[in-house]
């Protein structure tokens, strides 16, 4: 009865991060701009997949489809900030604008083409060889509906939605490339420009209308499927019972590779990604920085027996002092800049409150990164080579895991080095002298900071930590693979 009641709020809290994940999709978007980002609609949805991805085949193909969809959807991000910018301090680069937003279209929907081809070969794969007839079988369009539709037809429409929510992206900009007309033809071209605005209302509206439509089909199905718990027996029977163990091994490792992916993953977000047409403001703070290790900090202790708890507290620390340091970074770029540092005592002090937030973050990062070195040290002794309390174990042995540890501790080293390279430059900068440079007939005055090189540092420390964190992360995952393959 226990069993029954947990299953049944299972499946509630599946279906509940299931409508979630089709309300984020159903959000229209502005060019590249998404209020919503459809990377979080594919991260659920993916995670629903992870039961089925390693128990049936074409599963583990649409999963890895779902993660490249939301790493594109993360990228549109920091362009969907300069698209803002752009639009505020009326740019006049529409063509570019329009580049950006019909290349990411394009992308995604190659992207989106393979993933709907993968999830219905996964789900006609499995009806064809189990006992699950409802994944074949025609259902109700809606819940309270009484008429049905194949799974042949909402497929589809599956894909016939996913492509015009793609043309929608770009459309409505593809027209303001239009808007220059010639002297000439002023009183007789019309300019398609104008339509702009009617434009993106009807997609909008189209995208939300065709949207609801596509997700009632889509909970609709889901709920057929998932009665009577028939998909998950369906699942469970592709794996032989001989099988079972390989299959428990395969599902630890992918959780074990999947920890050491998210600390390389989170090396990414060291990178300073600044641009003058918006103030020199970095499109990846260092608090994104954070909550990436976070992350990657709790996937690790959940496998070396709960070890580093107290990384908790300073990354949440690092976190919060690195959210309020953006802030008053970002408005000190906004407001002054550091040109005019030298002429007024206000922006000196602001940049000073500034700079001393910084040196607290390089504090508590150094901390995080001391205290992440000694877990990622036990992570490597519990799930590489032979166990320290075998009988087995040997000299050999311990030189293989002071290896291991010491190549961690360089990791850990380089991501220190990087943060007191930036905040070395970020004291440089107090000390900032303003140069004036011709730049055709005009000039332009240039702030360098009191090493005007040193910059180059700062962007081979970058380089250094993050391809640094690519060769590890291999590395260790070869070696977990070696061990539970």
């Amino acid at each position: 009865m226990v069993t029954k009641t947990n299953e049944k709020q299972k499946n509630k809290r599946v279906s509940g991060l299931l409508v979630l994940a089709f309300i984020i999709l159903i959000n229209p978007s502005v060019n590249i701009i998404d209020i919503f980002p459809d990377f979080i609609a594919y991260l659920i949805i993916a995670h629903a997949l992870g039961y089925a991805a390693n128990r049936a085949p074409f599963f583990a193909e649409a999963r890895a489809g779902l993660y490249k969809l939301s790493l594109l959807s993360v990228f549109k991000l920091p362009m969907s900030v300069l698209m803002l910018n752009s639009r505020a301090n009326d740019v006049g680069n529409g063509d570019v604008l329009a580049l950006f937003a019909f290349s990411f279209a394009v992308i995604e929907l190659t992207l989106i083409s393979a993933l709907v081809k993968d999830v219905f070969a996964a789900l006609f794969y499995l009806g064809e060889r189990s006992d699950a007839c409802p994944l074949l079988l025609p259902f109700k369009k809606t819940k309270k509906s009484e008429k049905y539709i194949s799974v042949e037809s909402f497929r589809t429409m599956t894909f016939v939605f996913l492509i015009f929510k793609c043309v929608a992206y770009s459309l409505p900009e593809l027209l303001l490339l239009t808007r220059t007309v010639s002297a000439s033809q002023m009183a007789t071209a019309f300019n398609f420009a104008k339509l702009y605005p009617y434009c993106l209302i009807l997609v909008m509206i189209a995208t939300v209308w065709f949207g609801i439509v596509w997700a009632k089909r889509a909970l609709s199905y889901a709920g057929t499927i998932g009665e009577g718990s028939s998909f998950i027996t369906a699942l469970d029977s592709m794996v032989e019972d001989s099988g079972r163990e390989g299959l428990e091994s395969r599902l630890r490792l992918n959780r074990l590779k999947g920890a050491v992916t998210m600390l390389t993953v989170a090396a990414f977000f060291a990178i300073d990604v600044r641009f003058d047409n918006v103030f020199g403001i970095n499109l990846l703070p260092d608090l994104l920085f954070g909550i990436a290790l976070l992350y990657a900090s709790r996937r690790l202790i959940r496998e070396t027996d709960g070890a580093g708890r107290g990384i908790y507290a300073v990354g949440v620390a690092f976190t919060i002092v690195s959210a309020v340091r953006y802030v008053l970074e970002s408005r000190f770029l906004f407001v002054h800049g550091y040109e005019v540092m030298l002429i007024s005592p206000e922006a000196r002090a602001d940049y000073i409150v500034v700079m001393a937030l910084g040196a607290v973050e390089t504090a508590l990062m150094v901390t995080l990164l001391l205290l992440m070195a000694r877990l990622l040290s036990k992570f490597t002794v519990a799930h590489t080579g032979i166990l320290p309390d075998s009988e087995k174990y040997s000299r050999t042995d311990l030189d293989y895991h002071s290896r291991l540890k010491k190549k961690g501790y360089a990791l850990f080293g380089l991501g220190i080095l990087l943060y007191a390279v930036k905040l070395i430059d970020c004291v440089f900068k107090l000390f900032s002298r303003n140069t004036l440079v011709s730049v055709g007939a005009g000039s332009s005055l240039v702030s360098t900071g009191l090493v005007p090189w040193f910059g180059v540092v700062v962007s081979l420390a970058t380089v250094a930590f993050v391809g640094y964190a690519l060769y590890f992360g291999s590395e260790l995952k070869e070696e977990l693979e070696l061990k539970y393959l």
